[in-house]
């Protein structure tokens, strides 16, 4: 999946959340590979992944003070992802970046 915070934005926007669309755009999306897997009905396989949110400090405070924002940046990932029917988001992290590290997560539920 290689879908990056502008079109997440920009999804946001055309469904009417300026404010996360905003923040969003701050971000960076990080895809993370987990397995693949089969289903016995289809022949093609389908990837299950986690994305981390980089974002910003000042947008990870806001974040983290106004989680229906989060939710609304969680559930425009799981929408966007149900388009492309190969990929299934296992988890969705949001990682404040410190010096070469996460320093914190806040895990989107």
């Amino acid at each position: 999946m290689t879908l990056q915070s502008e079109q997440l934005a920009r999804w946001l926007r055309e469904t009417g959340e300026c404010e996360a669309a905003d923040l969003a755009q701050e971000c960076s999306l990080q895809w993370i590979f987990s397995d693949e897997l089969f289903d016995i009905h289809r022949d093609v396989p389908f990837t299950l992944c986690g994305v981390n949110i980089q974002a910003p400090g000042n947008v990870f405070n806001l974040i983290g003070k106004n989680p229906s924002l989060a939710k609304i940046i969680e559930s425009a990932l799981e929408d966007i992802s149900k388009v492309d029917v190969d990929v299934v988001i296992r988890d969705i992290h949001c990682a404040k970046p410190s010096r070469g590290s996460v320093a914190e997560n806040v895990v989107f539920t």
